[in-house]
């Protein structure tokens, strides 16, 4: 059951650039991440609203073209108890709920430096200390990009639970989207999200023609 009031969709992406250390150390990774989006959307909350939000989250690991995009979907509550737990504090407005360029750069700077502090306590092995080095290269050239937290109200509160149970128990492709599979080629459809992102809403569908082992390798991912 949805309280009667505002909803938000929050998204947490990660870089790319990640994606080897996801895989290669899941269980660190993912707690990390999920703890990351939570601490600073409590944190940004509690700076600008006094209050403590309500966060439903969910990992999603691929994106339209089954290729490795790891994010966490979250359904974030309109506002939230006041610190003192005695009045429920409303956002300024039913479309604006924290500032996003603050929330980005927290969540960039609070992820990166829990990789480096997951190495330092050892609770993140890396191979060797060539390794070592190579990460932290990798965690400069991550902190001088602009990062970007996806936020937006839910035109209908109604909407959130469907919404997020098709995160909950999905598969990396349905069948619906295969166009066809013959002489060793996969086709299949997409919406592609940096058109999605310029244009709003889904954007134009296009097709995408994979081999059908770069077509396993992905759906096994």
């Amino acid at each position: 059951m949805q309280l009667p009031i505002p909803y938000f969709h929050i998204v947490f992406t990660t870089d790319h650039a990640l994606n080897t250390l996801f895989r290669d150390h899941k269980r660190a990774m993912y707690d990390l991440l999920f703890q990351t989006a939570s601490e600073v959307l409590q944190a940004k909350a509690k700076a600008e609203l006094g209050c403590e939000l309500g966060i439903t989250a969910v990992l999603h690991t691929w994106g339209q073209q089954i290729e490795e995009h790891i994010h966490l979907h979250c359904i974030v509550t309109g506002g939230g108890l006041r610190l003192d737990r005695q009045k429920w504090v409303k956002p300024k407005s039913k479309h604006y709920l924290l500032n996003v360029v603050e929330l980005s750069a927290a969540y960039r700077d609070k992820l990166l430096a829990g990789i480096e502090r997951l190495v330092q306590r050892q609770e993140m092995v890396l191979a060797d200390e060539a390794a070592e080095a190579a990460l932290s290269s990798l965690l400069a050239e991550l902190r001088a990009k602009k990062w970007e937290v996806f936020i937006k109200p839910f035109a209908n509160p109604d909407t959130v639970t469907a919404y997020l149970s098709r995160y909950v128990h999905p598969v990396a492709i349905s069948n619906y989207r295969l166009e066809s599979m013959e002489k060793g080629l996969v086709r299949f459809r997409y919406f592609d999200n940096r058109e999605r992102a310029e244009v709003g809403g889904k954007g134009k569908e296009k097709v995408l023609t994979l081999t059908g082992e770069e077509f396993i390798r992905r759906f096994l991912l």
